[in-house]
This record gives C-alpha cells, sequence and structure tokens, in this order.
C-alpha cells in the first residue's frame, strides 16, 4: 500500500512502476537492523557505517522526551553518516512545548512536537548545511497509509533532507 500511494498517487505512476520501485528498493537495501539513539553507537555493532542516508520515520519524537533529547538522537545519527551523506527524517512538528500522540490500540502514547527552528537548530549543531524541509499538512488519506491503531494525532508533518559537512 506505501509503494501504491507514493508511485502511483503522488508520481503518477502504475502497477509496473510500482513493482519496479518495491523490487529496486529489496535489492538496494542491504539489512534492517534496530537502533537505540540513546546509545553510543546507536546500531549493533558490525553495522556502524558510515552510511550514504540514514531514515528515520517517525521515531525520533516518539522515543524524546525533549529537544535537548531530539538534539542528542540527531548526534548520534548523524555519527552513521559519512561526510557528504544525508540524513532523512519524517517528524512531528507542532508550536513551540506541545505534544501529541500516537495510539497504539487503545493506548494513547505521547510524542513530542518539534518546531522548523528546534528542527534547524539540532542540524545545524550537528554541521549539516544543504537543508530541505517540506511541510505536508495530513489528510484524510494518511489514514490510509498507517494502521488505524497506529496513526499519529498530528496535523502536520516535517519531511527533511539534511546533507552531513565535509
Amino acid at each position: 500500500q506505501f509503494y501504491e500511494y507514493v508511485v502511483k498517487d503522488l508520481e503518477g505512476g502504475d502497477d509496473l512502476d510500482v513493482e519496479s520501485r518495491e523490487a529496486a528498493v529489496r535489492r538496494l537495501v542491504k539489512a534492517v537492523v534496530s537502533c537505540d539513539v540513546f546509545q553510543d553507537p546507536p546500531i549493533q555493532r558490525g553495522y556502524e557505517g558510515p552510511y550514504d542516508i540514514v531514515y528515520t520515520a517517525s521515531c525520533l519524537e516518539d522515543c524524546c522526551q525533549n529537544v535537548q533529547q531530539f538534539e542528542e538522537a540527531v548526534a548520534r545519527l548523524t555519527s552513521l553518516l559519512y561526510d557528504g551523506g544525508r540524513l532523512v527524517m519524517n517528524v512531528s512538528c507542532g508550536e513551540e512545548g506541545t505534544s501529541s500522540y500516537y495510539c497504539l490500540g487503545d493506548v494513547k502514547l505521547p510524542e513530542l512536537n518539534i518546531t522548523e527552528d528546534e528542527a534547524l537548530s539540532a542540524l545545524h549543531a550537528c554541521g549539516y548545511h544543504d537543508k530541505n524541509i517540506t511541510f505536508i499538512k495530513q489528510t484524510p488519506h494518511c489514514a490510509d497509509i498507517f494502521p488505524v491503531d497506529v496513526a499519529p494525532a498530528v496535523e502536520e508533518m516535517m519531511f527533511i533532507i539534511a546533507e552531513k559537512g565535509m
């Protein structure tokens, strides 16, 4: 369903494009490993990198309780990148000092809202340049992407691509 949404709905592709994209990603992804941004190194031994791209989607704001923890988590992820590598993040955003939640079944779990300034500050402190931030309002269609029992209760997401300085 995710590939269909991206390739068909966002990019205007067809069923063959969806199959081709999914096959290409499966060929390129070598491993999926767990990450704990509160540990050094943040991923298990043997997978420390460095990498061209590190991608996190709606994770940091769920595990970090405050902006300082968010900044520290960004720094640990940065340690996994080559100079010139890119950090790609999907982050729930909101007004400064606010929080939201996401649901796991009937349980509401807290979620830190990050402002654009807070995200830019964390990226700047880690030596990123070429920072690109796009804001996407949640729409009824977004609920189709997330399973109903884990849907975030935010109105807007930041999509960030930042290049690590050399």
